[in-house]
């Protein structure tokens, strides 16, 4: 279970979790600001989604990173699992978990905390006795209030 747990967050951290700073994109946004209307901006972002999906299909990474952002926006955070359970089926194939987070992080000199973060997925094992992560989800509370 301990391996599932480490799994996890290295892939949370590694994938979803490269945040960008916001501040630092909004002052180079500022910068080099360039007119468009928000169908063009839909447009953009659907094409960046499309070019994900294909480079996570056939593996290639330089497409992927291409969306992602880069290190200098990220910001250094820790994670924090406050809860977990997990669930594996009767055939030993199939594995599923719930978790509860904590992010912890520092912008703009003050300490920021969201707690509460809820993630779950689903693991298959492979032929080969390896667990793959297939379907992951992530939530926030509806009450913002819980970010300290």
């Amino acid at each position: 279970m301990r391996k599932l747990s480490l799994l996890t967050v290295i892939l949370l951290v590694t994938f979803a979790f490269s945040a960008c700073n916001s501040n630092t994109n909004n002052n180079k946004t500022a910068k080099n600001k360039t007119t468009t209307t928000i169908e063009q901006d839909k447009t953009k972002v659907s094409e960046l989604l499309d070019e994900l999906a294909m480079g996570v299909e056939s593996g290639n990474i330089d497409a992927i990173k291409k969306v992602w952002c880069t290190k200098e926006h990220t910001l250094d955070m820790l994670i924090a699992i406050n809860d977990q359970e997990v669930k594996v089926s009767a055939d030993q194939n199939t594995a599923w978990f719930f978790e509860e987070l904590s992010y912890n992080f520092v912008e703009n000199n003050k300490a920021v905390s969201y707690d509460g973060i809820r993630f779950t997925g689903v693991f298959v094992k492979s032929e080969e006795g390896v667990w793959k992560l297939v379907q992951g989800h992530m939530s926030i509370p509806t009450n913002i209030e819980n970010a300290k």
